[in-house]
């Protein structure tokens, strides 16, 4: 689930552009749209939320714009968002989890370049570490500025600021790492599970 509850559902959405300039000026019109990147080649805008949340993420080259985002819902209100500027759509591809690590098997970047498919046609185990704990690293960044019920509706950051609330996200931390320790050793945690460090939690509220 994404960090609003929202299914995980990786899309591509193609567009085709005359004006890579013009649109680029439009698009930076909207609220929460900031350039990440621009070279000659290819512009790189992110659509966050008030959290800093990653929304999406728009690829601009000469001739098309591309936008990445992890859920039906946010392809939806991107959409919306851009009915007025002036692209054409293309397509949109659904990719699920397993397919994004077969796409690093088929098109590896130069450190995975001596990365073989194994005969059982797994996921090599350095991809699925890298693409995990990139996935985690994430998750820890978004996690802290979530409002969470058992913390008063509060976020993690905010609830360490008196000592009752400190001591309710550390318990809740605890019970995180020993809910995952228990699904890994049952072999219900999945392949993901187990790169979940939740000392990276701690550091990140200097707990």
């Amino acid at each position: 689930m994404t960090t609003d509850k929202e299914e995980l559902v990786f899309s591509k959405t193609f567009y085709k552009l005359s004006d890579r300039d013009g649109v680029k000026n439009r698009l930076l019109k909207i609220k929460d749209f900031e350039i990440r990147e621009e070279n000659k080649k290819e512009i790189i805008i992110s659509w966050h939320n008030e959290k800093n949340t990653i929304l999406g993420t728009i690829f601009l080259t000469d001739k098309e714009l591309c936008f990445e985002t992890n859920s039906k819902e946010r392809l939806k209100k991107w959409k919306a968002k851009i009915k007025k500027i002036p692209v054409k759509f293309i397509r949109t591809e659904h990719i699920d989890y397993q397919s994004i690590l077969e796409e690093r098997l088929r098109n590896p970047i130069p450190e995975d370049a001596d990365i073989k498919e194994e005969k059982n046609n797994n996921i090599p185990e350095e991809v699925l570490k890298e693409f995990a704990l990139d996935w985690w690293n994430k998750y820890y960044d978004e996690w802290i500025n979530q409002k969470i019920p058992a913390l008063g509706n509060k976020t993690p950051l905010d609830a360490v600021k008196t000592k009752d609330g400190k001591q309710k996200v550390l318990d809740l931390i605890d019970d995180y790492e020993n809910k995952t320790l228990h699904a890994i050793k049952t072999s219900d945690g999945g392949n993901m599970q187990k790169y979940f460090d939740a000392d990276e939690l701690r550091k990140r509220l200097k707990l």
